[in-house]
């Protein structure tokens, strides 16, 4: 066993030097008593390295191409775009890894937006307000009450993350009313499922409810 004499402390492990006061210690080695624990740390970096590259080069190529044969229009841009909004779901998920719940509710809204968007970008066929919207909002309650399920969660724990989840299947019926979603079924999936959550959210559990409004929203 080594010992600091300026710390006068007995030190366990494999160490050159005090770690508390960076001293020499005096003694016999011994084997470390933490296990080895092997980092991936520089593996994923080399693959996010890797996929920025493979993104980069995909753009310059794209335009290359689009440079040399025109006939089909400016349809890089498309590519780019493309590749710009694969980007930024990525980044809303690493940014929200922590937190499946958080992120699922942000990769729904960023990817709703961005649809919303390419359909502006290509004439405006509104397949991202018939199919989308609605769909994203009915996969993303599922996921969510799925991801619960698996890590085991109590429905306080998600319980605001839903509720902005019912927002937007709100905004679906809205939308729906107002005859600007021209595909019912996706649509009407969508508000039925929420329609049917919110009830059971109100009847079964409506104390849980009202005390996370009033302490989210000071009611």
């Amino acid at each position: 066993m080594q010992i600091c004499d300026k710390c006068h402390v007995t030190i366990r492990g494999d160490w050159d030097v005090c770690p508390l006061c960076g001293s020499r210690i005096q003694g016999e080695k011994e084997p470390s008593v933490f296990p080895d624990v092997s980092s991936s740390v520089g593996k994923y970096r080399m693959l996010l390295r890797w996929t920025v590259f493979i993104s980069v080069a995909a753009g310059i190529l794209s335009i290359a191409f689009n440079s040399i044969f025109r006939a089909g229009g400016i349809w890089s841009l498309f590519v780019l775009a493309g590749l710009a909004s694969v980007w930024v779901s990525l980044f809303m998920a690493m940014k929200k890894l922590q937190n499946m719940q958080k992120n699922i509710v942000w990769q729904t809204v960023v990817l709703s937006i961005l649809a919303v968007l390419w359909d502006l970008a290509t004439g405006w066929h509104n397949w991202s307000l018939d199919f989308v919207l609605p769909i994203l909002c009915t996969t993303a309650i599922g996921m969510m009450f799925l991801f619960a399920k698996i890590m085991q969660q109590a429905l306080r724990e998600y319980l605001v993350y839903m509720l902005i989840l019912l927002f937007m299947g709100g905004v679906v019926l809205v939308l729906l009313l107002l005859g600007l979603i021209h595909v019912l079924y996706p649509a009407l999936i969508c508000v039925t499922g929420c329609g049917l959550l919110l009830a059971a959210l109100i009847i079964f559990k409506g104390d849980l409810l009202k005390g996370e409004l009033n302490k989210r929203l000071h009611l």
